[in-house]
């Protein structure tokens, strides 16, 4: 009985391995004792094995680089997921300035210049009573020069500067004045563009004799969706004791205003507003603790009824004024916002009659810079003695 060939003495498995010989193949010797084919496998499971690792390992990586990064940018993913932009702005506010140079004006001017140099502000705001004492008289007024051009013409100071109306602006005069009484200045000037209004001030002709002036009744700044918003009111109109002053029935002037518009456009901007941090720019304070024989009793009361129900209803942080010629920082108790005084730019007032809820108030001539963060906004008071501040409050979020 002959042998069996080699083929046939392997297992069933090792057979598998190979194609089906021929006759001749079947008795062809030295067949190998260990089939080489089942041992590639074996390398070819290894290869991706390996190459399954290494991915692995990338992926880890991948993630560990996402973690680190998302650990350093925090806020700035955190703003991302809200729709926030990153934020990081600085501007310098003051006001009640415009005196031609005089009562330290030109001093304030300085140190607002000193500060720019370091401080490096995007803009400046103008709390109001830009032009002493009846505001600009025509388009062309020589006093748009000798209290704004030449006065702040620091290259520090070449910015945009968005202003707020005041009373002064709006031709506030004496008591014995008449609201068709012509400026002094315009018997010699023969024009008939020549009269007390606050129109003047926010024609595009001042724009054109220097590009830095931005004045409107009320307007808003959104400098980045979803992180800051800033809200310019006019808050002459609010005043019931100017509606029955002469002036006020100057051209433009208050009994030409709608206060009723005026609160559906604020109201609907704040409550259009994703900001994050909102700051509201007027010219009269809400409470005030300035001594000024001037001013009736229950002055602020209109200010008070009017503006402070939106600044809480909208979480605003902030309410920049002037009107009174001090330094200070109050503090409305049980509300949420935080009242700042920028209104020495020149001419001061006469002192405090109490300190009521006010961790600082000066009657010295300055400014105020603001600093505004994804997480905070900083307000320093600065003064004309040094260019350390007087004051620094932070807000934090």
């Amino acid at each position: 009985m002959p042998e069996p060939s080699r083929y046939e003495t392997l297992s069933i498995e090792q057979k598998g391995a190979y194609a089906y010989p021929s006759n001749h193949e079947l008795d062809t010797p030295e067949l190998p004792s260990t089939p080489t084919a089942p041992l590639a496998r074996p390398r070819a499971v290894s290869c991706r094995t390996r190459t399954g690792v290494l991915i692995a390992i990338l992926v880890v990586l991948v993630f560990l680089v996402w973690e680190v990064a998302l650990f350093i940018n925090n806020d700035h993913l955190k703003n991302a997921a809200r729709g926030d932009s990153p934020i990081h702005t600085r501007f310098l506010a003051v006001g009640d300035w415009g005196r031609d140079g005089k009562h330290n004006q030109s001093l304030v001017a300085s140190a607002m210049a000193l500060k720019a140099a370091t401080f490096q502000p995007d803009f400046i705001v103008s709390t109001g009573d830009n032009f002493y004492q009846s505001g600009l008289v025509w388009p062309e007024d020589p006093q748009f020069n000798t209290s704004f051009i030449d006065i702040y013409s620091q290259p520090g100071l070449q910015l945009p500067w968005y202003a707020v109306l005041g009373n002064h602006d709006y031709g506030e005069l004496k008591d014995d004045a008449k609201p068709d009484d012509q400026p002094p200045v315009c018997s010699s000037l023969d024009s008939e563009s020549c009269y007390y209004s606050p129109l003047h001030q926010l024609s595009q002709r001042l724009v054109a004799r220097d590009w830095r002036w931005r004045c409107e009744r009320a307007f808003q700044l959104p400098l980045a969706p979803g992180a800051l918003e800033l809200f310019f009111i006019d808050t002459n109109p609010m005043m019931s004791y100017y509606r029955d002053t002469p002036w006020a029935g100057h051209k433009g002037g208050i009994l030409d205003q709608s206060l009723e518009a005026q609160l559906v456009e604020l109201e609907a901007a704040l409550f259009r507003s994703s900001a994050r941090w909102k700051i509201v720019i007027g010219h009269h304070p809400i409470y005030s603790n300035q001594r000024d024989v001037a001013q009736p009793q229950g002055y602020y009361k209109d200010t008070k009824r009017i503006i402070e129900p939106l600044l809480e209803k909208y979480g605003v942080q902030a309410y920049i004024h002037g009107h009174d010629h001090s330094l200070y920082h109050i503090v409305p108790a049980n509300s949420s916002y935080h009242q700042y005084c920028s209104g020495a730019g020149s001419k001061l007032s006469q002192g405090f009659l109490r300190d009521g809820d006010a961790p600082f108030q000066r009657s010295l001539n300055g400014f105020i810079a603001v600093e505004v963060g994804s997480k905070r906004m900083t307000v320093e008071f600065i003064g004309l003695e040094s260019e350390k501040p007087l004051y620094t409050h932070v807000i934090h979020q």
